[in-house]
This record gives C-alpha cells, sequence and structure tokens, in this order.
C-alpha cells in the first residue's frame, strides 16, 4: 500500500486501507505522517474529511494526542461545519474534559446552523441541549432566552 501510495497520494484504495493497517497497529505518528502527506492532494472534501477522522480516532483516547485531535476536528468542521461525526466527537470530548466555553461555542454553533437549514427537528434538538448547558452553568437568562 504504501508504493501504491506513492505512485498516486489521492488514491482513495491506497490511502484508506494504509491509514487502516496503521490504525489498528496503533501507529499514530505514521498515520499522522500520512495524512500530512496525503491530505493536500485530494480534492473531495468528504475524503479529507473521511482521513481526518481516521486520525482523530487513533488520538483521542491518548492523552498525548489530544490537542492534535482537536485541532484535526476543527479542521474536520472548518471545511464542512456540518459534519455530524466530528461535532460528536468534539462535544464529547469537550464535555468530558470540562472545557463548558468551547463545548457552549459548539453548541451555539450547530444552533445557528440548524436554524440557517430551516431544519426544525435539529433547530428543537439543539435548543435543549445548549439551554441544559446554560442551565448547568447557572446562566439561567440566557438559557430563556434559547428556549
Amino acid at each position: 500500500y504504501e508504493s501504491l501510495l506513492e505512485r498516486d497520494p489521492s488514491a482513495r484504495a491506497a490511502w484508506e486501507p494504509l491509514a487502516d493497517i496503521y490504525r489498528r497497529l496503533d501507529d499514530v505518528d505514521r498515520l499522522r505522517r500520512l495524512v500530512d502527506e496525503t491530505l493536500d492532494g485530494l480534492q473531495d472534501t468528504a475524503e479529507r474529511n473521511a482521513l481526518r477522522l481516521l486520525l482523530v480516532g487513533s488520538m483521542l483516547p491518548k492523552p498525548e494526542h489530544q490537542d492534535a485531535a482537536l485541532d484535526t476536528l476543527r479542521n474536520v468542521l472548518l471545511e464542512d461545519p456540518e459534519h455530524a461525526e466530528a461535532q460528536r466527537l468534539m462535544a464529547e470530548h469537550l464535555q468530558r474534559t470540562g472545557n463548558r466555553a468551547e463545548l457552549l461555542e459548539l453548541l451555539r454553533q450547530q444552533l445557528m446552523n440548524a436554524q440557517g437549514r430551516g431544519d426544525v427537528a435539529a433547530v428543537t434538538a439543539g435548543a435543549l441541549r445548549l439551554g441544559q448547558e446554560l442551565e448547568a452553568d447557572y446562566d439561567m437568562a440566557e438559557a430563556a432566552t434559547v428556549y
């Protein structure tokens, strides 16, 4: 797979199985190098984000790689603010680590995106989640505004 990737760094048939091998070997450094060398050659946003998420999945469980994982998730969301898996992983991590300010900002952004799409179900779910988090911070005035 490595030699195939050298010939065509944008070939998903080469980078995807190789990334999976590195992930199963728990070799974060080689996986990160693969992502760094391959990402710029990929034209499709979905492919770039799929590759990034493979890397995130290997980095998030390791405390020494969590900052890099969050940066990678932010890059996914910069390219695709609606990326559900990246939003979910980011929210879970922020909640688990107690990063309240960034969690609230992410939830606000999700709510605004849902409003922009006119997605009533997502607006409702997003408002409820954001409102609950604001209540947990005893910010009842903003929670009431969100509701």
